[in-house]
């Protein structure tokens, strides 16, 4: 039986496409993180494939974003030109170019590493002025 993608497809095909290029990422290196192709990225932004559970979740951890965004309403996600509304901070700053190069080395650390830092920039945000509420709470 041959897949037939339906509009869901479609749309999470969109937003990846509008969140990667917002990020300043390439489909090669967005396959590189993710371990496929870039074909394999052009498939899943036109909704010729579907995305796994799986590896939506590593989209989302890589990107900074909740899955959720691949399903919210569009008009909940979309400025009147179509790019994204980038109101939360966390996000907006991942898509500048110094959050894009942070979160791509970040990734880039064995899961050990990645923990202390984590920690170390948690001790440093408690010694900080709070600047916006976080929503996650403490980390590990």
């Amino acid at each position: 039986m041959k897949f037939v993608p339906d509009s869901v497809d479609f749309e999470v095909g969109h937003r990846l496409r509008k969140l990667r290029r917002t990020a300043g990422m390439t489909q090669t290196e967005l396959g590189s993180h993710l371990g496929v192709t870039f074909q394999q990225i052009q498939k899943y932004e036109k909704g010729a494939n579907r995305i796994a559970a799986s590896r939506m979740h590593e989209i989302a951890r890589l990107f900074g974003v909740p899955i959720s965004m691949f399903f919210e309403p569009a008009k909940a996600l979309a400025t009147a030109d179509g790019d994204l509304d980038i109101k939360d901070p966390v996000i907006h700053f991942v898509s500048t170019a110094e959050g894009k190069n942070l979160n791509l080395s970040y990734w880039k650390l064995a899961p050990n590493l990645r923990l202390e830092v984590r920690r170390l920039c948690q001790a440093l945000a408690d010694m900080s002025p709070e600047v916006y509420p976080s929503a996650e709470g403490r980390l590990p």
